[in-house]
């Protein structure tokens, strides 16, 4: 994000008051880069980590995303993309 961009949207975000009903919502996968002015009390007042998905999860994870799709199958109708080795 530019500077210019973060000044605006720090700037926007404490324009509101603390009564308005306005949620913002942030989603990053680079902690670690984040300015930490963002972070201030007043601004983005949870953090909620949510961790890589297993194993087991990222197989199921493809095969909901490929559960419409046409995938190339053996003799038996056995699909032949292995999620196992995707995930």
């Amino acid at each position: 994000m530019s500077d210019r961009a973060l000044c605006q949207l720090l700037n926007e975000m404490d324009g509101v008051e603390s009564r308005a009903q306005v949620i913002v919502v942030g989603a990053t996968n680079r902690l670690d880069i984040i300015d930490t002015a963002i972070l201030r009390p007043g601004r983005f007042d949870r953090l909620i980590y949510v961790p890589t998905p297993t194993q087991s999860t990222r197989e199921q994870i493809f095969k909901i995303n490929t559960s419409k799709m046409q995938l190339q199958r053996d003799h038996e109708g056995k699909t032949l993309v292995d999620f196992v080795k995707l995930a």
